[in-house]
């Protein structure tokens, strides 16, 4: 590994516990016989972004349909009918959505996660019927099996139209 010359010390620091491995800090370790070097590991990136383009017609309790449009890693995966399978870890998933005013005045969406709303993940605008609204949301999660299923639902009382949308989930 070529050195870094910017001779940050092995234990302090804005890089302590991690610091960059550099030539100072493998002298110090030469001289004075430690072992204790921590290198910063390599982390390989998993991220996926989705849209959609179409109008769509999303009853209650649906999911919103998105199609995959770039991705990087293995561990977010698309399922069938607008659900995202996620890996152990933890997420940053944000959501926008353009859409139209109900019937009742509202137009509402949230993240699930294995059937259950994601805590602060609820977006809702209320209005005219057939005004524009988007909608939006950010939250972190923590996923603790394999494969758990998650997804943007339409969480109120009655079908809503969406005209476009964007979803981003990276794993941090």
């Amino acid at each position: 590994m070529p050195c870094n010359l910017n001779f940050n010390q092995c234990n302090g620091g804005s890089y302590y516990p991690c610091p960059i491995f550099n030539c100072r800090c493998r002298l110090l370790n030469l001289l004075t016989g430690s072992s204790n070097t921590v290198i910063n590991p390599v982390i390989t990136p998993s991220w996926a972004f989705f849209n959609f383009t179409t109008p769509q017609t999303v009853l209650p309790n649906g999911n919103v349909i998105f199609n995959m449009v770039s991705g990087a890693g293995i561990n977010i995966l698309t399922g069938a009918n607008g659900v995202i399978n996620l890996d152990i870890g933890t997420y940053q998933i944000s959501y926008n959505a353009n859409g139209a005013i109900s019937s009742n005045g509202t137009l509402a969406l949230a993240l699930f996660n294995n059937g259950n709303i994601i805590p602060a993940s609820e977006s809702q605008s209320s209005g005219v019927l057939g005004d524009a609204a988007t909608l939006s949301g950010s939250v972190v999660i923590n996923i603790t099996e394999n494969g758990s299923p998650v997804s943007l639902r339409n969480i109120n009382n009655v079908s809503e139209v969406f005209s476009s949308g964007t979803l981003t989930v990276t794993k941090v």
